[in-house]
């Protein structure tokens, strides 16, 4: 059978959604939902908290004419560059776990009844509503 088969109202169904969320045989449907967050590749989110810029690399206060340590240490580039990487990569990190946080959350939402949706959809964080649950 082809994709094409297998479509209701000309939409692909997707059969590794897992069921509608209920309250009986929560342990099964929550190892539903881990599986298919995890094929996601979004469950990371549940198990670690949100990446956090390092101090060491936010520049702490100024002083010589408002420069900052960073700016008065320009005599050696390749620090400046590193440092720099650093920071990029840290935001990436942010931006990155902020992404995979919507999805997921957004998924788990997508996975529930229409009622528990409604109470849930308030939430601000993905594990919010996966410690509700």
């Amino acid at each position: 059978m082809t994709t094409e088969e297998i479509t209701m109202s000309g939409t692909t169904v997707d059969y590794n959604k897992p069921f509608r969320f209920h309250v009986s045989h929560f342990k099964r449907r929550q190892q539903k939902i881990l599986f298919f967050l995890t094929t996601k590749k979004v469950v990371n989110v549940l198990k670690e908290d949100i990446p956090v810029m390092p101090e060491s690399l936010i520049p702490s206060g100024s002083n010589n004419n408002g420069k900052s340590p960073m700016d008065l240490d320009a005599s050696d580039p390749t620090e400046k560059e590193k440092h720099d990487e650093k920071v990029k990569q840290a935001n990436i990190d942010i931006i990155f776990w902020k992404d995979n946080g919507y999805l997921c959350k957004n998924y788990i939402l997508n996975g529930l009844r229409d009622d528990l949706y409604d109470y849930y959809r308030t939430s601000n964080t993905t594990r919010q509503v996966w410690d509700g649950l």
